[in-house]
């Protein structure tokens, strides 16, 4: 769990105690791992969808810790941009 953050000193004790507590109930790990069984399905949606670009406004927000500039340069890449 910190291994998966930009700042490993924000999984708090509490965080990582939550963590486990739902992880440990029944279904837990099942419903945590049904993102990673969804990946090829979301993806293959995600290409059907792309083929259109987006009628609606867009907001794309990145900053340096996550995908930064990247994050407006995909947006373009399915909305439409006005200057």
């Amino acid at each position: 769990i910190k291994n998966e953050r930009s700042r490993p000193d924000t999984a708090t004790p509490d965080a990582i105690e939550e963590y486990v507590r739902c992880y440990s109930m029944p279904g837990g790990i099942r419903a945590m791992l049904a993102v990673y069984r969804a990946m090829l399905t979301d993806a293959e949606q995600n290409r059907q969808a792309a083929r259109k670009k987006l009628d609606i406004p867009v907001l794309a927000l990145g900053g340096s810790a996550f995908i930064g500039e990247r994050n407006a340069e995909q947006a373009r890449l399915v909305a439409r941009v006005e200057d």
